[in-house]
């Protein structure tokens, strides 16, 4: 294995050859003058093809030769710079594992990891992770993150509670949880709460997409006296924008004594 240092000119010295009896190609490295010129090499094995290289890539052929050509990609250009040929194998342990990626990689790049070959990837968010600052990103996992709180504990029957009009959600907006928690002192009361999307205040529990049912009491005699209800939603979910979210109630008697609603939620 031998390293050789090279200078390339359109002037003086546009094509080298070596004499190396080698299989392996390692362009090591290439800067140009003036600075940010093209770096691109072209190398041609003896009796071979001719192969386009960037600083840091290789090529290995199936049998030894014993010249190899390089000059410059841009006829124009003065490159200077340093390549390794030999036979074996040749590894930088500055470069292990890394990859440079040019603007032609741009949104087409997928990393998968595995636990037995975990790939870490390091990004800089100032200039390579675009995001949109109006949009919240949840990064915290399992953790409930939101902008908005609704509470109400009130048992009235037929009403529609707003927790947010159309007109607050012009981009949308996320349910991150929401519970209704009901008690019922006797078998012959019932509360229905339905939690409802809809650009209008909705007339019923039926008027309108339905995110959320709560149930609780009802049993007309059957024995049962007292129900407790604990009802969660299970997912986050988001609410088109254009729509409000209100929650509709309907209560059978006054044995209800407790209905508590609440609702955290991010308005986009």
């Amino acid at each position: 294995m031998q390293s050789y240092d090279f200078k390339l000119d359109p002037v003086v010295l546009r094509t080298r050859t070596i004499f190396n009896d080698a299989d392996l190609f390692v362009y090591e490295s290439g800067a140009t003058t003036p600075i940010n010129g093209e770096t691109r090499i072209l190398v041609t094995p003896e009796n071979g093809s001719q192969i386009v290289l960037r600083p840091g890539q290789r090529f290995r052929i199936t049998k030894q030769v014993n010249a190899w050509t390089i000059q410059p990609y841009d006829p124009a250009a003065t490159l200077t710079g340093s390549i390794i040929i030999g036979s074996g194998e040749f590894d930088d342990a500055n470069t292990l594992n890394k990859v440079t990626l040019d603007a032609t990689f741009a949104n087409t790049v997928t990393v998968t990891n595995s636990l037995a070959a975990p790939v870490n990837v390091a990004l800089n968010p100032a200039t390579l992770l675009k995001l949109d600052t109006s949009t919240p990103l949840n990064i915290a996992g399992t953790t409930v993150q939101y902008t908005n709180s609704f509470i109400d504990a009130t048992i009235v029957a037929a009403t529609a509670t707003q927790i947010f009009s159309a007109a607050q959600n012009p981009n949308g907006a996320y349910i991150e949880f929401a519970e209704i928690a009901i008690s019922t002192q006797s078998a012959n009361s019932a509360c229905v709460v339905t939690l409802l999307a809809k650009a209008t205040a909705p007339a019923s529990g039926t008027d309108g997409d339905a995110v959320m049912l709560g149930v609780c009491g009802g049993g007309g005699g059957g024995g049962i006296s007292a129900q407790n209800l604990n009802q969660m939603l299970g997912q986050r979910i988001k609410i088109a924008a254009g729509k409000g979210l209100y929650l509709n109630q309907q209560v059978s008697a006054s044995a209800v004594d407790r209905c508590v609603k609440t609702v955290l939620f991010t308005l986009l």
